[in-house]
């Protein structure tokens, strides 16, 4: 049997450098970053059952997305463009409500209005 493409040898990308040992130790890592989401994942199984409802959005390489599973409500925004996007939401529904992170858990969002939600995304 053969590998459809050669191993990577050579630096910056090769398996002497690029491997689980070295990335273990990285903070910034594809390994630990994979790891965390899989964690995220786990602790809220909206990301993978119950419903998901497309938001209309104002900016075409944004996608914007409702997943919702028992008494949990995820917004997903995903910025698939190659420079940083702003988009408008229409969230009246969630009046009130204050969207936090679950993948930094931190809180940097305003709390939602009657006026259409801003976001900025890198």
């Amino acid at each position: 049997e053969r590998l459809a493409y050669p191993v990577i040898t050579e630096d910056p990308y090769g398996f002497q450098t690029v491997n689980v040992e070295s990335q273990k130790h990285q903070s910034d890592s594809l390994l630990l970053w994979l790891r965390h989401m899989i964690s995220v994942r786990s602790k809220h199984p909206v990301f993978g059952r119950g419903t998901m409802d497309v938001l209309p959005v104002n900016n075409t390489p944004v996608l914007a997305f409702l997943r919702t599973y028992g008494d949990e409500t995820i917004l997903c925004v995903y910025n698939l463009g190659a420079t940083p996007q702003t988009v408008h939401l229409g969230m009246t529904q969630y009046l009130g409500f204050t969207p936090i992170d679950i993948v930094r858990h931190c809180n940097p969002f305003p709390v939602i209005t009657k006026d259409p939600y801003e976001m900025n995304m890198d």
